[in-house]
């Protein structure tokens, strides 16, 4: 669920196949923000010392990185190249 500028990104509880990925819990898959220039804002974080999360796949209408903060809890960081929401969240492109 989620606006223009942020989400929550939310999973079915597999209690018989935990996901034990850092970042990943229970019913909870990561917090999610829209900002501009991901490359300057990733170059910032990983000077800070924080860690790279899940390695999205290539889009053309967006850029997403992830990173895990000190709790291991993972955060999507998105810039996207269309102000058009269908376009932006299309999953079909790869």
């Amino acid at each position: 669920m989620g606006a223009d500028t942020s989400c929550l990104a939310s999973k079915e509880a597999a209690v018989d196949a935990p996901d034990d990925r850092p970042g990943h819990w229970w019913g909870v898959n990561h917090l999610g923000f829209a900002l501009e220039d991901t490359e300057a804002v990733r170059h910032r974080l990983l000077a800070k010392g924080y860690r790279e999360g899940s390695v999205p796949e290539s889009h053309p209408r967006r850029q997403r990185i992830y990173f895990l903060d000190g709790d291991d809890n993972e955060w999507e960081l998105v810039e996207y190249f269309s102000d058009r929401p269908e376009e932006r969240s299309d999953y079909s492109l790869g």
